[in-house]
Formats: structure tokens, C-alpha cells, sequence
């Protein structure tokens, strides 16, 4: 598009122009250049700026990527064609979460324009996203439709994909794979996502295995689709396996070159590390708790599982000095203009107040601090661990709270239904023009007769920051640690892949129920089915729960009387039409079996192990739905 104007131009400077942000026109420079890194070009009207007044413009806005449009295609129609649009402008930056979309604008966008299959996905997904996140205006019913009929003819196309034996056929089967477990994750139908993924990952593992796979030219470069399946894969496993159906083959990096560097360059490449170091140590936990409750474990199995843990650990040594070398460059720590920011600036807790912290810092941030704690809980074997890293669970939630001050958006409902509250405002900071802060501050200045404006829902396949409210608001035995959590939990309004931050509050809820059951059940006897029914029965975070329970208790051991029952959660899984399932059991410890201890997530193991403690369980598993 073009505009030609004489003798008249908009306010604000060139740069602020030119990104298409709104200028605060403070002179000589404005404030927004100065925050995001970048020269001020000035102004027209300014003579210091070094342009005249009397200028005939022209303005040339183009795509922010070299990918040409796909309203060029013949095919589409208005509706395709907006569809495709919103994609590009909203979708893949929301997607890309905090880092570069380079991976949804110029890997898969331009799949769209040869394949009929991914188009017609692309368009299912943007237009359920539209819906989602459309919760400040009237989103018709025609909508949703439009949506799922582009996703039942990318459906169609996909099974023409079992008689066409081409590489390129194995590229698009992949890619939609990947769209198809987006587009149900958005709906709320967490097991088809799964499913999908779990196909995805089924048919990388294949190819993987073929010799001379990474030789081969692939229309999407390899690393990139497996990084987003390992990372699918990892959700499903921080969830729980069981939503894995059947055997989960393993994936591997298609780089040859993976070693941790001195210093990382930018956040996408810490990422890519912290992506790696996750999937391994969740890899290893799983793996460790199978070959423990197997049998017993032999010592050179177990000097193997132990070797493998303090590989990972002394990796993750190496990321934090590299994270820390970057960080400490000061432009680094700070905010360049992510996508988000021309709509909501957030007020950093640093002394710097006028410098927002990048988003994807925080994230970086928050996951170093967790990961501390998870690498010692998982050697030491033992839930109080978490005890001894309170600092380091309160600087993660600083860092996930300052994000979501950061990128929330406020809005008016349309339909006045209740949602997540507002970020908690912070009274240390000054005040900030940003759409966040004003947002906080009118809601607490608002009339109770008024409307109060709620977070607009955020859709993300990037790392995140629900899983890390989920874990220390489940795991922690810090009340106050736990309510801070929890609430942010409650108000961030986010889905992340697999992560769904209100279904993890209301589990995080009946967890927290259930550990006070198991608190007041006493040392002597763990709950029965009929102190569950009851305990079930007086919850309301669970709607229509169903409990049963198994019998796994061992005997007493040399006489000892039971120490306190502990409550576990095991794992949570999927099923069909928006429910789940999650497991949990109650544990007495009546000994210590002498041998080496193996670093595991899960204490749930045979008495026969060694280094484990001896325990009597009941498993018991209740079932959760939710409605959008």
C-alpha cells in the first residue's frame, strides 16, 4: 500500500513511524527509541532533524518478513485471505511466545502457498485463534465453523499423503502434524493434541532411523522440526507418559554440534540449550523411575544412571555461566521491542525503572532458578529438598511475574464472563504509561457497578511460564510461596501447548485439598475409598469427580510404626471431550534400604530397590473437566 502526502505527515518520529508504534514525541529523542535500542530519526516538522516541512512522502509498508503475501493466491477467498492475514500479524508472534518466530513466518508460512493441506490448517488454526483470544468483542458462531471445516479438508488432504511415497510428502505429514496438535490445544481437546503430536514424533523417529536421513534435502530444515516435537514431547512427559500412546520412540538433535558454548549470543541461543538440558533431564527422570520399578538395579546400572545425572547437572553448571556472561552485557538484560511491546510495556523491579526487562530473559530467568532446585530434588531423592530452595522459588516468580506485567493485555468483555485477574500492581515502581499499568490502575479505581477489564487469553508454543507456576505451587511446602503461585497461576489467563494455567489451578487446588487430607489423616493408617469419596465430595475445584482406589501397601518392616502419610501426585492424563485424569497416592515410610541412592523424581518404587525407601501406597485417581 501505498499513501502520498503533501504538507502534512502524522505526529510523532521516524523511527516510531516506520515500526508502526505509538510515539511519546519527547524531543530531542523520543523515550520509545531510547527503550528499544534504537537511533531517533526525529521529526518532520523538526528542523533539528535535519528534514524539511515542505517533504512529499512516500510510504512503502511491507510485509515484515521477504515472504510474499498469500492473498495472491487465486484460490482463497476474502474470508481465506483475512484468515491468512491474522496469521502473520497476530498468530505466529503468539506462538513464538517470547523468542523469534522465524519458525511459524518463515518456515511453515510459506509451506501454505504449495500445499493445500497446510494452508487449509493454517487457517483452521488462525481462525480458532481469532476466536480464542476474542473475548473483547462478539466472535459469531460462523467463526468456529469456518475454522473446523479448514480442518476437516486439511483432514482430507493429509490422507492423500499414504499414497504419495515423495519426500516432500513426509515434510507436509510432519508439518501438519504439528498444526493439527496446535489447532486442537486451542480448543481445549488436550488428548487429540497429544495424539497428533505423538504421530508427529512417531513418524521423525522413523525417518531418523533410515540411513543417510541427514543427508537428504528436506523443504523444512530437520533441526527446526525437531526441536518442536522434542519439546511436544517433553510436555507430554512433564504431564505424564501415560498420554503417550503405545511406545515412545526417542528423538535425537539433528545438529552434529551441540556443545554448551562460553557465552551465548542471544536468547534464542540460550534457549535452544535450555530446551536441550530440559528434555534430557526429564528424559532421565522418566527413565530412571521405569528401570527402578522394574526390578532391582544393578550396580553397573546404577553407576550408569548416576553418571548420566552428573553429566546433566555439570551441563547445566556450564548454561549458567554462559546465561550469566550474556546477561551481564547491560543491553542484554533488557528490552529490545518485542512484538507485544507497542501494546503493553512492563515496569522493572531493577533500579533502572524506565528499562523494561526483555521477556525472554525473564523466561530464561525463571527456569535457571528452577531448575536448581529440581536438579537437587531429583538427587537427593526427596520432596523436602524443595524446603531448602525457597530463594531460589522466589526469584522465579518474580521474574514470571514481571513477564506477565510485561505482555498482558487488558480488555473489556463482552459477555461480562468472570476471568483471571489483573497482574498484582507493584507499589515500589513509578508509574508507567503502558497499557498494563493503566489497566491496574483503573481496575482498582473502578466503581464495583463497572465492568472490570480482564487479561486477554494468550496462546503460546514456546517455552512458558505455566509450567513453572505448576510446580511450585504443587510442590512447594512454603504457604506463602504456594499462594503466590497459585494466584498468578489463577489470573494469567495462558495456554502453552499441553499447559492450560486454569485446568493446573484447579488441579493445583484439590492438590493442595489432598495433602491437608493426608496431613490430618495421622501416622497410623493411610486414607481409605471412603475417606476420598468424602473428601471428594466437599471439594469444588473438581466438578463431577470420579475416585477409585488400588491397594499397594507393603508390610510393616522390622516392626517400625509408619512416619506421616505423604501425599504424591503421580501424573495427569488426557482423555476425550475436555477431561482428564490425574493420580495420585498416599505414602508411609517405615525404613531405608542401605545401597546407593539413584537420583529419581519418583519415590513410588518396590521395596527391593536399593537406596529406596520402604513405603505402603494407595493409588487413587479422580477425573477433571473443563469447559471453555
Amino acid at each position: 500500500m501505498i499513501r502520498i502526502g503533501k504538507n502534512k505527515v502524522r505526529t510523532g518520529c521516524f523511527t516510531c513511524k516506520r515500526r508502526r508504534v505509538k510515539c511519546d514525541e519527547s524531543r530531542p529523542s523520543c523515550n520509545r527509541c531510547i527503550k528499544a535500542g534504537k537511533p531517533c530519526e526525529g521529526y518532520a516538522n523538526d528542523p533539528g532533524s535535519g528534514r524539511g516541512s515542505d517533504l512529499v512522502r512516500f510510504v512503502v509498508y511491507t510485509p515484515h518478513t521477504p515472504t510474499p503475501l498469500l492473498s495472491e493466491h487465486p484460490d482463497l477467498d476474502w474470508s481465506e485471505r483475512r484468515a491468512l492475514s491474522y496469521f502473520q500479524d497476530r498468530t505466529a508472534l503468539e506462538l513464538a511466545g517470547a523468542f523469534q518466530p522465524d519458525f511459524w513466518l518463515a518456515t511453515i508460512l510459506p509451506l501454505a502457498r504449495q500445499e493445500s493441506s497446510i494452508r487449509h490448517a493454517l487457517i483452521a488454526l488462525s481462525s480458532m485463534h481469532e476466536h480464542f483470544a476474542g473475548v473483547d468483542h462478539f466472535s459469531p458462531t460462523r467463526g468456529v465453523d469456518f475454522a473446523l471445516n479448514h480442518y476437516g479438508k486439511a483432514m482430507r488432504d493429509v490422507v492423500k499423503f499414504n499414497q504419495i511415497r515423495s519426500e516432500q510428502a513426509f515434510d507436509y505429514a510432519l508439518v501438519t502434524c504439528a498444526l493439527f496438535s496446535a489447532f486442537e490445544s486451542l480448543q481445549g481437546q488436550y488428548h487429540e493434541a497429544c495424539n497428533h503430536a505423538a504421530s508427529g514424533i512417531k513418524i521423525l523417529a522413523e525417518e531418523q532411523r533410515r540411513p543417510g536421513s541427514n543427508a537428504k534435502q528436506t523443504l523444512v530444515p530437520r533441526e527446526d522440526l525437531t526441536r518442536f516435537f522434542i519439546a511436544l514431547g517433553r510436555q507430554i512427559m512433564e504431564i505424564g507418559d501415560p498420554n503417550f500412546p503405545g511406545p515412545r520412540p526417542e528423538l535425537y538433535h539433528t545438529e552434529t554440534e551441540m556443545a554448551m558454548p562460553d557465552q551465548f549470543t542471544s536468547h534464542e541461543h540460550a534457549l535452544r540449550h535450555m530446551e536441550s538440558l530440559l528434555a534430557e533431564l526429564v528424559e532421565y527422570a522418566e527413565r530412571a523411575d521405569t528401570i527402578a520399578n522394574e526390578g532391582p538395579i544393578s550396580d553397573d546400572v546404577a553407576l550408569a544412571l548416576l553418571t548420566e545425572f552428573h553429566a546433566i547437572k555439570i551441563q547445566f553448571g556450564k548454561w549458567q555461566a554462559a546465561f550469566d556472561r550474556f546477561s551481564s552485557v547491560d543491553s542484554n538484560e533488557y528490552s529490545k521491542e518485542t512484538p507485544d511491546s507497542s501494546s503493553s510495556t512492563s515496569s522493572s523491579p531493577s533500579a533502572d525503572h524506565s528499562r523494561p526487562r526483555s521477556p525472554a530473559f525473564l523466561i530464561l530467568r525463571a527456569y535457571q532458578a528452577l531448575m536448581i532446585a529440581f536438579l537437587a530434588r531429583i538427587e537427593i531423592n526427596d520432596e523436602a529438598a524443595f524446603n531448602d530452595y525457597g530463594p531460589q522459588f522466589w526469584m522465579a516468580l518474580e521474574a514470571v511475574e514481571e513477564f506477565i506485567r510485561c505482555t498482558s493485555t487488558f480488555v473489556n468483555p463482552v459477555d461480562g464472563r468472570k476471568s483471571p485477574r489483573p497482574p498484582p500492581s507493584d507499589q515500589t515502581t513509578t508509574a508507567s504509561t503502558s497499557n498494563a499499568s493503566s489497566a491496574s490502575r483503573s481496575l482498582s479505581q473502578s466503581s464495583p457497578s463497572q465492568q472490570p477489564l480482564i487479561v486477554r487469553p494468550t496462546f503460546s508454543l514456546a517455552l512458558g511460564i505455566v509450567p513453572t507456576l505448576f510446580l511450585i505451587a504443587s510442590r512447594t511446602f512454603d504457604i506463602p510461596l504456594r499462594e503466590k503461585a497459585l494466584s498468578l497461576l489463577r489470573m494469567c489467563n495462558r495456554r502453552e501447548g499441553l499447559w492450560d494455567s486454569r485446568l493446573a489451578a484447579s488441579v493445583v487446588d484439590r492438590v493442595i485439598e489432598l495433602r491437608d487430607e493426608a496431613s490430618k489423616t495421622g501416622c497410623s493408617q493411610l486414607p481409605t475409598d471412603a475417606d476420598m469419596d468424602h473428601a471428594t465430595q466437599t471439594t469444588a475445584t473438581a466438578p463431577n469427580p470420579e475416585v477409585q482406589g488400588t491397594d499397594s501397601r507393603s508390610p510393616d518392616v522390622g516392626g517400625r510404626s509408619a512416619n506421616a502419610v505423604e501425599f504424591k501426585l503421580l501424573d495427569i492424563k488426557f482423555l476425550p471431550g475436555k477431561r482428564c485424569v490425574f493420580r495420585y497416592a498416599f505414602a508411609t515410610k517405615h525404613g531405608q534400604r542401605e545401597g546407593t541412592p539413584i537420583p529419581m523424581l519418583s519415590t513410588e518404587v518396590p521395596t527391593h530397590v536399593p537406596g529406596a525407601s520402604v513405603h505402603s501406597l494407595r493409588e487413587f485417581w479422580e477425573e477433571l473437566r473443563w469447559e471453555e
